[in-house]
């Protein structure tokens, strides 16, 4: 009983991020700039990416604990057991990196871009460099999400359909 209900704990953390991230990459964030201005959909946008990043770093945390539980209760340490929970590691700590690192860059480019002379070398230089952030932004979040639809789709037929 307690294996399963950390299997399901799991799926359910891995679930709800998948879910976290196609909500704000295809819905929030698209509607946000079809709906408002560049400027304030900018705004909103920045002011949803703590509390995302946040809610991402909880259910996926809640995923590897659980996963993790999950192995060491069913005594599974098997090659693709361990893959899928090294996975949801990269994942996890990919989304941390978008939050403490890689954000706080963005965001002062952004702001260096906005002090900065337009046409001038800083305001070129501080455009180049929030368009680097944010294309790599944009990149790792769609990493974490294919890693987490594979994984999700790897731990259900490994736990499930390969064992009918």
């Amino acid at each position: 009983m307690g294996r399963t209900l950390l299997g399901v704990a799991e799926l359910l953390g891995l679930g709800v991020w998948i879910g976290a991230i196609t909500l704000f990459s295809a819905v929030t964030a698209p509607t946000a700039f079809r709906a408002l201005d560049a400027e304030h959909a900018g705004i909103y946008i920045r002011s949803a990416f703590p509390a995302y990043y946040t809610f991402c770093m909880i259910v996926g945390g809640l995923a590897l604990i659980a996963g993790a539980a999950y192995r060491v209760a069913a005594r599974d340490l098997s090659g693709l057991s361990v893959l899928t929970a090294a996975l949801v590691g990269i994942m996890l700590g990919t989304t941390v990196y978008a939050r403490i690192g890689l954000m706080p860059r963005v965001e002062a480019s952004r702001v260096a871009r906005n002090q900065a002379v337009e046409g001038s070398a800083e305001y070129a230089d501080a455009q180049a460099a929030f368009r680097v952030g944010h294309t790599l932004s944009v990149v790792l979040n769609a990493l974490v999400w294919l890693l987490g639809v594979a994984v999700f789709v790897l731990v259900l037929l490994a736990r499930y359909a390969w064992r009918v």
